[in-house]
């Protein structure tokens, strides 16, 4: 059986007959005088991580909106210039006396587009045909626009 003396050797006092005492020699009434002066700590603590958590998730929500809402607009505007490509692939195919300036509308789910097309003869020069495609739409921002320019010639190229 060890001795006082080896406790003591090791820096443990307190010791009796081999039998450890209590280190702490307050009874539970004083140890839990020490927590008194931190009654309500874990509730304020509690209310702190609550509203930082609060203001966090407030973030993120404002940034999903915003993302919805340009998720929103980019397929507007992509179907917008999808048709103003589709316009000009039409004037395309047509001969170059048949290209005129008109106007169209298209329905694209509960938006309508109204494509406009200005054709201007000999501009920038002779024998040449400047088209702006303009596409037109109205989403609950208020009206959008996409404007898509091309220059046409009138002459051929000869392949050898």
């Amino acid at each position: 059986m060890s001795t006082h003396s080896e406790f003591s050797a090791l820096g443990l006092t307190g010791w009796n007959a081999g039998q450890p005492a209590l280190v702490n020699q307050q009874g539970p009434r004083a140890r839990l005088a020490g927590f008194r002066n931190q009654r309500g700590a874990v509730l304020m603590e509690s209310l702190v991580a609550l509203g930082l958590f609060g203001i966090a998730m407030m973030t993120i929500g404002d940034l999903m909106v915003q993302h919805i809402r340009m998720e929103g607009t980019n397929g507007t505007i992509t179907t917008a210039v999808a048709l103003a490509a589709g316009e000009l692939e039409d004037l395309r195919s047509m001969s170059y006396d048949d290209v005129q300036s008109r106007s169209s509308t298209r329905t694209d789910g509960a938006l309508t587009y109204t494509i406009t097309t200005t054709v201007v003869e000999d501009s920038p020069a002779p024998e040449l045909k400047s088209i702006n495609t303009q596409v037109t739409w109205t989403e609950p921002n208020g009206a959008q626009s996409f404007t898509l320019n091309a220059i046409y010639t009138g002459t051929s190229v000869s392949s050898n």
